[in-house]
């Protein structure tokens, strides 16, 4: 998924062309992307591919495409002092730009599956925030990963004001990815559709992007107040997850 947008020289030039296309549409989104090189969450042999909007998988490694995320931060309507959690949280470049807004008041926190991913999502953030020339210029809520299956969270989980699935989820998982929200929350996550004719999961990877907000949907009765663009995600898996309350 991807390539919405010309590919860039370096992560500014990317950055500049998703600002031209309206993908970044806000100076906080703005400011997170630029503040964390792209490359830096690659694998050395494949970093002449960062700065093109495409997504990027080696084993169980993964990125969105660029213009995926730039949906995803603004959608989020991100502000100091949030809490959020990030479901199926991979390499933590997401999560790393969400810190940056949230501020030092902030909740940031992370489920993956994967143990040798949060690793990886441990490295990259050591390194970003050893070596990064913007990581003094903001107040950092640094994120905490922990492995665990995303329908499995420890049921004292606290809920979250802002809500992230990168994976696809199938729709009778709605309701409860919904549960993680407080009042007033948004839930951003692609919403897996099922092959009318035959009922099964459409084998391709692309859902439509469910963003929801559960004051929204109050106003209306619990109605379903969802508009959809197209996203990437991956399937969730096994294990549950505990996480400290918010």
């Amino acid at each position: 998924m991807g390539g919405a947008v010309s590919a860039g020289e370096d992560n500014d030039e990317l950055i500049d062309n998703l600002k031209e296309a309206q993908y970044i549409r806000t100076e906080l989104v703005e400011q997170a992307f630029r503040a964390i090189d792209r490359a830096d969450y690659y694998l050395e042999e494949f970093k002449e591919n960062a700065y093109k909007d495409l997504a990027w998988k080696h084993g169980n490694i993964h990125l969105s495409a660029p213009c995926i995320y730039s949906e995803v931060m603004e959608a989020l309507d991100l502000q100091p002092g949030l809490s959020f959690l990030n479901l199926g949280s991979g390499t933590g470049y997401l999560s790393s730009m969400v810190g940056l807004i949230l501020g030092p008041f902030g909740v940031n926190h992370g489920v993956e599956l994967h143990p040798d991913v949060i690793e990886y999502a441990k490295q990259k953030l050591d390194f970003f925030i050893r070596t990064s020339d913007s990581f003094d210029k903001f107040d950092f809520c640094e994120p905490s990963f922990v492995p665990g299956n995303c329908l499995e969270l420890s049921p004292d989980c606290s809920q979250y004001d802002r809500v992230y699935c990168g994976a696809g989820v199938q729709k009778e998982h709605e309701d409860y990815m919904k549960s993680l929200l407080k009042v007033g929350g948004i839930l951003v996550m692609p919403l897996e559709e099922k092959d009318l004719l035959h009922g099964k999961p459409k084998r391709s990877w692309l859902f439509p992007l469910l963003l929801w907000s559960s004051r929204a949907a109050q106003s209306r009765g619990n109605q379903d107040s969802s508009s959809y663009r197209t996203a990437d995600g991956d399937a969730l898996g096994s294990r549950r997850a505990t996480l400290k309350g918010t």
